[in-house]
């Protein structure tokens, strides 16, 4: 069974196209200007160096290694369930890319693409390059990324936006920094 299928709709693919134009050359390291950032995670604060090296390792009890991974997977049901949620890729290269976008064909095909990679591959994952999730959220003008060191990104332009988030965090037993 497909997990999701193109957006066929010309129009929808041109006017999500339009309103995350930015998205092909987003990276990590660099932030948009339009866009504001939140990490979501499971630690109440940013990690110092010391307490990354214990708390993001791939020795940790099996038990706490669940409950992290439950409470993002809490957190994408309620995205799912609230809100619009599609994936993307870039096609093309250079001057000729172009996105496009999928829409999921049901609830649980869209929580199996976003499991996290860390739950799929292993922490290290020495089978080439690894595939974060990455999905747009047309509603909430938002994206919302997979990222190492059990931490999502949620790039967003409005307040409202944030509220949400931060509500549907909390009821997950996640932390918005």
């Amino acid at each position: 069974m497909r997990r999701f299928v193109k957006i066929k709709n010309k129009e929808r693919q041109k006017a999500l196209a339009t309103q995350f134009k930015d998205l092909n050359r987003w990276d990590e390291d660099e932030q948009f200007e339009s866009y504001k950032e939140i990490s979501l995670t499971v630690f109440d604060h940013w990690l110092s160096e010391e307490e990354a090296n214990i708390q993001i390792s791939p020795d940790i009890p099996k038990k706490e290694r669940q409950r992290r991974d439950n409470a993002f997977l809490c957190f994408r049901e309620l995205l799912f369930k609230n809100t619009e949620v599609v994936t993307y890729r870039i096609k093309g290269r250079g001057k000729r890319s172009h996105l496009s976008f999928k829409a999921f064909t049901s609830l649980e095909s869209g929580l199996a693409y976003s499991t996290p990679t860390i739950m799929r591959a292993g922490f290290y994952w020495a089978g080439g390059r690894v595939k974060f999730f990455q999905l747009v959220l047309p509603q909430l003008d938002a994206i919302y990324l997979e990222s190492w060191d059990d931490r999502n990104i949620l790039l967003y332009k409005n307040n409202s936006t944030l509220e949400l988030v931060k509500q549907l965090a909390k009821e997950s037993s996640l932390f918005c920094l």
